[in-house]
């Protein structure tokens, strides 16, 4: 069983048009802020061929400060606490053969609390000037991800990973903005490990993640609507490209360059 500390540091930067017409102005809010969680974890080994790993990462409350910017010449002080989702987290390894591993993992995220946030004006306002009250809406459900995969001992140098993976979006049709127009999504997986050495080995690892079109119908009842109703259709892609670098100093393998 093991135990850690998350200390997170949180920026963001939302940008909205207030309006169609050329030269609308824009509201933009600014903030950042920091915030202390923890996580952890346990392995379970109930047979010589079988580990189960079950793992747990707290929520995050960063409280943010910044500025809104819209229609006055100056920005004006905000301030916001919002709450990023705790995690719950399984794996399976079982191993089959002398060669072969199944691979097996499940993961549920509470996105459901990322809800509503409210924006507090903390001033200077300019004289005369009021600052309406301000609320980031999101709504959007938890998260779920299901994947299964392989690995193949080839020899005593190289071993071959591949997996599919199948993930759930917290964020519906009705929720859906043009911010992030978010949708289910299939992962596609292949890797390899290679060691040189009893010292230095070599980790490649290829992901393509297929996003699912995602339907936008902004009406008044959806959190991101600002007074422009919008229809239409998002499609997007990823290639995630893995590469790391193991040596052994003595005992366990420590990670040199790890993904990017």
């Amino acid at each position: 069983m093991a135990v850690g500390i998350n200390v997170e540091y949180f920026k963001v930067r939302l940008k909205a048009g207030l309006g169609v017409a050329p030269g609308a102005p824009s509201l933009i809010l600014e903030g950042d802020g920091w915030s202390v969680g923890y996580t952890a974890g346990v392995t379970i080994t109930p047979t010589a061929t079988t580990t189960i790993g079950i793992g747990y990462r707290s929520e995050m409350r960063p409280r943010l400060t910044g500025t809104v910017t819209n229609f006055f010449p100056a920005p004006n002080g905000i301030r916001t606490s919002i709450v990023l989702p705790r995690q719950v987290t399984i794996g399976l390894r079982q191993k089959i053969g002398r060669s072969f591993t199944l691979l097996a993992g499940l993961e549920w995220t509470n996105w459901s609390v990322f809800n509503r946030f409210n924006v507090v004006s903390t001033g200077p306002v300019l004289p005369g000037a009021v600052l309406a009250p301000l609320t980031l809406s999101f709504r959007w459900r938890d998260g779920w991800m299901a994947s299964l995969g392989g690995e193949y001992k080839w020899d005593d140098r190289l071993t071959l990973r591949t997996g599919v993976g199948y993930e759930w979006s917290p964020v519906t049709l009705a929720t859906r903005g043009l911010r992030l127009p978010d949708a289910d999504r299939l992962w596609v997986s292949a890797g390899l490990t290679y060691k040189w050495s009893e010292k230095l080995s070599f980790d490649l690892g290829y992901t393509h993640i297929f996003a699912f079109a995602a339907r936008l119908n902004i009406t008044p009842a959806n959190p991101t609507f600002n007074g422009v109703q919008f229809f239409g259709n998002a499609k997007s892609n990823v290639d995630i490209i893995a590469v790391g670098l193991h040596y052994k100093f003595g005992g366990k393998a420590r990670p040199v360059v790890a993904k990017y």
